[in-house]
This record gives structure tokens, sequence and C-alpha cells, in this order.
């Protein structure tokens, strides 16, 4: 009979990376922008950038927000249209 250390001698536990429901949703940001940009010139998006670029914005907001760009995707529109446009400046000063 074999020792119990030799049976589990590789086990590993493998923890997931998100750990609250503010990262999933910035991961899901992400995952849909990051379809967009593959046929473009620009580079993959991180979810560090997403982050702090959403950084203001609370959880509800971050759903609601998720939902209606999903939507406008939906209704033939693009979801990075629809994220950038939203996000956009409208009185042409500067964020601080």
């Amino acid at each position: 009979m074999e020792h119990i250390s030799t049976l589990f001698k590789n086990f590993e536990i493998k923890k997931s990376k998100i750990s609250n429901k503010r990262q999933t949703l910035i991961k899901e940001f992400v995952e849909n922008l990051n379809i967009e940009r593959e046929v473009t010139k620009y580079k993959p998006l991180t979810s560090r950038v997403v982050a702090i670029k959403l950084g203001h914005l609370s959880e509800f907001d971050l759903e609601a927000f998720l939902s209606m760009a999903k939507d406008y995707k939906n209704r033939k529109g693009s979801f990075s249209k629809y994220y950038w446009g939203t996000l956009k400046n409208k009185n042409g000063t500067k964020n601080k």
C-alpha cells in the first residue's frame, strides 16, 4: 500500500484570481472589448487599464453600464463604440 504523500505528490489547489463581483464585471468588459480589437490595429486591453478607466463607477453602475453596452451591441452596434463614447468627457476638459 502506497503512502498518502506519494498519492498527493502532484496535487495543487488552483486559486481563482477573481475574488469579487467588481473583478468579474471588469473581466467581462475586457473580454468584450478585446473581441472587437482583434480585427483592428489596436493591441488587446489589460484588466488594469479598464479598471482604472471605470474606477469612478460603483458596482451597480458597472452592471447597468455593461447591460447597456451589451444591448447596444445586440442592436447591430459596437460594444467598443458604446464603451468609449459613453466614457468620453463631453465638455472638453481633462479629467483629474
